[in-house]
């Protein structure tokens, strides 16, 4: 076994460091609610490298998942921060960004016939 035999596994690697590495950082700095963020900024990064791309068409179903795992990862930051996740507001904007994510994923319809389909 060679070290190229690994290529394949890049991005899976790259999203395990990436995970490791955040998740570390939040427990160092004694923040569960960021190091819980480990994991979306990992499958994050891991889908940026094995796509190679950051953002793209909502018609096409493969590269929309790098930009919806980075919006989450930001999402959860944003809520994680200092008065940013409390109460009410928190799970109105948990409610807003899931329906965002399924408009995305559903192909960014804009108009009803496509909505409904």
């Amino acid at each position: 076994m060679d070290l190229d035999s690994l290529w394949a596994w890049r991005g899976a690697l790259l999203a395990l460091a990436a995970a490791l590495l955040w998740a570390g950082a939040g427990r160092a700095l004694r923040r569960p609610d960021l190091a819980a963020l480990g994991a979306g900024v990992g499958l994050a990064a891991g889908w940026v490298l094995t796509l190679g791309l950051i953002t793209a068409s909502p018609r096409q179903l493969p590269e929309r998942l790098p930009l919806l795992a980075l919006a989450a990862a930001g999402a959860g930051l944003l809520l994680a921060l200092p008065g940013g996740g409390r109460g009410r507001v928190a799970g109105a904007g948990a409610v807003l960004a899931l329906l965002a994510a399924a408009w995305w994923l559903a192909g960014a319809p804009l108009a009803s016939p496509d909505l409904r389909r």
